[in-house]
């Protein structure tokens, strides 16, 4: 009887189901040395895996031709188990080296090339494992254990099943396992792990559109603390820096190191610079490239300002001798260009058009003549042109009136949240289609680059409701405000429509939706109301 196989690989391994783990697996070693005939001849162990990130090393006794992939029936306790042969030869001693496997009793032997009567038995076993884990969650939780079974894993041939579970402290489940064995007929093995380990058992998907580490190839877990975090400058955002087992991503280890070691060529954020022109506060820093940003207000974010690491450590210098600077931009690094993509620029189809006749080359003494310009044929006709066109330009200034021009001053310069700012629209005497522009006036210890409005428009006979957010680009690239003026900054949204009817009255309700509360630097707040 022929087993049919059910994956694409035929059982060979390359796939989830092929492994055998019906989820996701640990990755294989790559075999560097399996073209080397000696290879074999060198060790007789092999390293087989099974379900999720479980692994073993076994004696090949019975000299079996072994390769990767191959289904095996392997030694296990009162039976035996079937597994996948992922890694032979050589290599196989430093995988047991790296697992602290030193005692060869713990080396178990292979019977023999899994038959199809064994792969029968295996598929049973393993399609009664969901079932199993979700009645087994239930007794526990019926006999009152403060425990969570995470998987449940049967041996190949179904007379022992090992019950993997987390808890926070120490749970006497001596009832549980009487309970499970006489439910389930088999006999039960408790193992608890970690919350890593129960990642890695049940595999998933990281920020980063890769396989979780725990799952694949991560096997000793360090423990994660939020010093990486700050030694990286990365926000201390709970929800950002926590992997799938609600701890502290691994991966926040991996390039601590080298952050350390930039790190120590960056002035302590907590040295204020001093310069002619005010004081400026740390406020980021980019590592890795050596550019560290600065802003003149100690808690907010103005008057932002990049320099390299190397300029602020010689301003600190100077701080320390008595001295100021002029301005902590001298010798600062200029902002890298960025690169041009040549393919997003280039027409497919350029080679496709003919090419132009070049004139010829001739090498000749030119005279130069300086003819006058010709004469127009009919000058009257392009006086007659001017005219009309600046006659159509003041029919269409005088067209777009205004019907409404007014701003309200904000109470001591700083607009609270809860302060909605009314404008009482007038009743026409026709229907007209309108637009609105709203208008804001700041000062300049106004603190954000952007400000961000909600405008509400409520009409009456007939009714009509309508309501819009507006976000205003306050500052360029250098953090300076865009708009001109003196004592204050006069800014202007693009219209929002506005549909007035005959006799329709109503107003126009404006409040700003910052996160912070209350925005210093705002003076007016006015709508513009043109046809």
């Amino acid at each position: 009887m022929e087993y049919n196989y059910k994956c694409g690989c035929r059982g060979r391994g390359l796939c989830a189901k092929g492994s055998n783990t019906g989820h996701y697996g640990q990755l294989n070693t790559f075999n560097y040395l399996a073209d080397i005939p000696e290879n074999q001849e060198v060790t007789d162990l092999v390293e087989v895996q099974f379900k999720n990130t479980r692994k073993g090393y076994f004696h090949n006794v019975n000299n079996l031709p072994l390769q990767n992939g191959d289904l095996v029936a392997v030694e296990a306790t009162a039976g035996h188990d079937i597994g996948t042969v992922t890694l032979t030869g050589k290599l196989v001693a430093l995988q047991i080296k790296k697992a602290n496997l030193k005692s060869n009793e713990e080396i178990r032997r292979i019977y023999r090339i899994a038959r199809p009567n064994d792969l029968e038995r295996y598929e049973a076993a393993k399609a009664r494992e969901h079932e199993t884990m979700i009645k087994s969650r239930q007794i526990a939780k019926d006999l009152g254990l403060e425990m969570k079974i995470g998987d449940v894993e049967y041996q190949g041939d179904g007379n022992k099943a090992i019950f993997y579970y987390i808890a926070d402290g120490r749970v006497d489940f001596r009832q549980l396992i009487k309970v499970l064995a006489e439910e389930f007929r088999v006999r039960i093995e408790m193992k608890q792990i970690g919350a890593r380990q129960e990642a890695g058992r049940i595999g998933g998907f990281g920020p980063c559109g890769r396989e979780l580490c725990c799952a694949t190839w991560m096997k000793n877990f360090v423990s994660v603390g939020t010093g990486s975090a700050r030694f990286q400058y990365l926000s201390l955002n709970p929800q950002k820096l926590a992997g799938q087992c609600a701890k502290l991503k691994c991966c926040m280890n991996y390039e601590v190191d080298q952050y350390i070691e930039a790190g120590q060529k960056i002035l302590h954020k907590d040295v204020i610079l001093q310069s002619q022109d005010g004081d400026y506060y740390f406020f980021k820093a980019d590592v890795l490239s050596g550019m560290v940003t600065y802003s003149s207000d100690k808690r907010l974010a103005a008057n932002l300002v990049t320099i390299t690491a190397d300029r602020a450590l010689e301003i600190a210098e100077m701080n320390k001798k008595g001295e100021k600077p002029e301005t902590i931009e001298l010798g600062g690094r200029k902002e890298p260009e960025r690169p041009v993509d040549l393919a997003t620029q280039d027409d497919l189809n350029r080679f496709d058009k003919k090419k132009k006749k070049r004139n010829p080359i001739i090498t000749t003494m030119v005279r130069t003549i300086h003819n006058p310009l010709p004469r127009r044929k009919n000058p009257r006709m392009h006086r007659q042109v001017l005219l009309l066109l600046m006659v159509v330009l003041l029919l269409a200034s005088c067209d777009r009136s205004t019907l409404m021009h007014s701003y309200q001053p904000v109470k001591d310069n700083c607009w609270d949240r809860a302060d909605t700012i009314r404008f009482t629209l007038p009743a026409l005497t026709q229907d007209d289609n309108c637009s609105v522009l709203i208008g804001l006036r700041l000062t300049n210890s106004y603190p954000y680059e952007q400000l961000v409005i909600q405008v509400e428009q409520d009409l009456q006979h007939p009714t009509t409701h309508r309501l819009d957010t507006i976000t205003y680009n306050l500052t360029g690239n250098n953090g300076e405000f865009t708009a001109k003026g003196i004592n204050y900054f006069q800014y202007e949204t693009q219209g929002l429509p506005l549909d007035l009817k005959k006799g329709q009255t109503g107003e126009i309700r404006i409040r700003h939706l910052m996160h912070r509360e209350v925005l210093p630097g705002i003076t007016d707040v006015g709508i513009h109301i043109i046809r």
